[in-house]
């Protein structure tokens, strides 16, 4: 099983010096990136469904309070 948090670390560390007596600037390493696999025990696309679930209930929430908001601003002009 592969320590993502390891192997991001080593890579950082590794563009950092890449980028020790070069022009690289943090952008141009970033395009370097290649796809990591890893197994961590969690399932990616049922995780990502369960936070945009909850990120759509959250601005919801966030207009409903916009709207009471505008209201009473609405009510103090």
């Amino acid at each position: 099983m592969i320590n993502i948090r390891k192997l991001e670390a080593e890579l950082w560390e590794s563009a950092d010096l890449l980028r020790q007596g070069s022009k690289l600037t943090n952008m141009a390493v970033h395009g370097l990136n290649g796809k990591i696999v890893s197994d961590d025990g969690v399932d990616f696309h049922e995780r990502m469904n369960e936070i945009h679930t909850a990120l759509d209930q959250l601005n919801k929430e966030a207009n409903v309070l916009m709207d009471e908001i505008q209201k009473v601003w609405e009510e103090l002009k």
